[in-house]
């Protein structure tokens, strides 16, 4: 094989760094205490989103090693008893206090950034994940919504559905309940995914551990369901509506801002853009390539911040969250890896749209046995030279 490139070293260079990653070296080191407290918020938030097990989605994907080509949903808000949307009309809910909870605000100031939190923004979320993923797949996957106007208020408060042993299936009720409320006028017909946005944080970012009422954000599939009708709260394992049943339910924050340092504008912030594309990633079938164990403390970050199935999805604060692995874009089929077993001169070329890149494939597989391999692809960070991040940049 010849000598390599500057762009293969940076290759060798990953791949070293992957692999001293898993030791640790001898002697004395300094331990920085607010690099420590960065990280161990970064594990705190990351836990609070593991799975207790894999999904049906990430089992057939396993199998099929492909993602659907679309996905359509029904996006719907929903708030509390004891906790209402941001922006909601009060005149709706006399003798309610005036609203604790705000917007989100632009990072660095305390200029809120929405007026209310209604179907316009869940649209806007939506449309910013969609975008998020036709990048990713190189136009492979997309998504159709329909988000409903109305905000359905549910008569019990935020912390019934937070209760570690059983707000899963409490939430599994609450979605059939949203969706028998909303049929008369909402068309489920080829909907194969329920969207449900509830008021209030989503308490994988509850750095300070003071609010135990908050929702984990998570994906239903049909074991959830099941354990719900094993609960008595369902009668099947579905999610029934007059044109078709749903098995694929997402709950997802309106916003993921809390927690913010005295004195600092605008800390406090992560974008929901993150959180969003991490569940739907999972609805998808990729897997979670972060470390969950202990689960009181991860001793490591998996792969860290290089994919959004790891610490990815809060790059940027959430607002850019990182390209999926090469593993999970392989499993999705945005990605066919070429085999090398033996010495080979390949190009690869950028994990990018392959329409606008040239090489020899975006992605290599080496195999080391007979069950394990290598997965090599190449991240160009700065893909228009410009040495300036934009949101049109294609980043990985």
């Amino acid at each position: 094989m010849p000598a390599p490139s500057a762009r293969h070293s940076a290759f060798m260079t990953l791949l070293l760094c992957v692999v001293l990653a898993g030791g640790s070296a001898g002697g004395e080191s300094f331990v920085d205490p607010e690099r420590s407290r960065v990280a161990g918020n970064e594990h705190r938030i990351r836990a609070a989103l593991a799975q207790s097990g894999p999904k049906l989605t990430q089992e057939s994907a396993m199998l099929e090693r492909r993602a659907p080509d679309s996905l359509n949903l029904v996006v719907v808000g929903f708030d509390f008893s004891d906790s209402l949307m941001w922006g909601r009309d009060l005149d709706e809910f006399p003798g309610w206090p005036p609203q604790r909870r705000q917007s989100q605000r632009i990072p660095g100031t305390d200029i809120l950034m929405f007026a209310a939190h209604d179907s316009v923004y869940f649209d806007l979320q939506i449309r910013r994940a969609d975008a998020y993923f036709r990048t990713v797949s190189f136009g492979a996957f997309a998504m159709d919504w329909q988000v409903h106007a109305d905000i359905q208020n549910l008569p019990r408060p935020m912390g019934y559905f937070a209760d570690p042993d059983s707000g899963v299936v409490r939430l599994a009720r609450a979605a059939q309940e949203i969706a028998t409320a909303i049929d008369p006028v909402v068309d489920f017909g080829g909907v194969d995914t329920f969207v449900l946005i509830h008021a209030g944080a989503g308490s994988e970012t509850d750095l300070d551990g003071n609010s135990p009422d908050q929702i984990p954000s998570n994906y239903l599939d049909r074991r959830d369901l099941q354990e719900a009708v094993d609960a008595g709260l369902l009668e099947v394992p579905r999610i029934v509506t007059e044109e078709g049943d749903l098995e694929h339910v997402l709950v997802l924050p309106e916003s993921e801002t809390q927690d913010p340092i005295e004195g600092v504008p605008g800390s406090g912030f992560f974008d929901v853009r993150g959180v969003y594309c991490f569940e739907i990633g999972l609805r998808l079938g990729m897997l979670s390539l972060a470390d969950f164990t202990p689960g009181s403390f991860p001793d490591s970050q998996g792969i860290g911040n290089f994919g959004l199935m790891g610490y990815g999805l809060f790059t940027g604060l959430g607002i850019v969250p990182s390209a999926p692995s090469a593993m999970n874009r392989m499993m999705m089929g945005w990605a066919s890896p070429v085999e090398v077993s033996s010495d080979a001169e390949l190009r690869i070329a950028p994990m990018l749209d392959p329409a606008t890149v040239s090489g020899d494939t975006n992605l290599v597989r080496v195999p080391i046995s007979d069950r394990e391999y290598w997965l090599l692809e190449y991240r160009l960070q700065d893909p228009d030279g410009d040495l300036f991040y934009g949101f049109d940049d294609l980043n990985g």
